[in-house]
């Protein structure tokens, strides 16, 4: 129970019911070279007794996107130089 330091105060609320719908990141790129859509989504979920924290699970969920992104455009952008150079030939 969580209390706010007041005498006699009793949380009601299920901390649950307050953090469960809570959404702190969500976002995604769409990919024109690859035709694909990378994506990620951060939500307030259960951060406490060593685990990473919100802020944290956030700035992965960033780091996610963008790494994602540049893997699949450079290996499309490769596949379509390789095709153009069998063109070639």
């Amino acid at each position: 129970m969580k209390t706010n330091h007041q005498r006699g105060f009793k949380e009601t609320r299920d901390p649950n019911s307050v953090f469960r719908a809570y959404y702190v990141f969500s976002s995604g790129n769409e990919l024109p070279l690859s035709d694909r859509y990378v994506g990620a989504v951060t939500t307030c979920g259960d951060h406490t007794n060593g685990k990473r924290g919100i802020a944290k699970d956030r700035r992965g969920a960033k780091k996610f996107i963008n790494s994602r992104t540049r893997f699949h455009e450079n290996q499309a952008l490769k596949q379509m130089t390789r095709n153009s150079e069998n063109l070639d030939d």
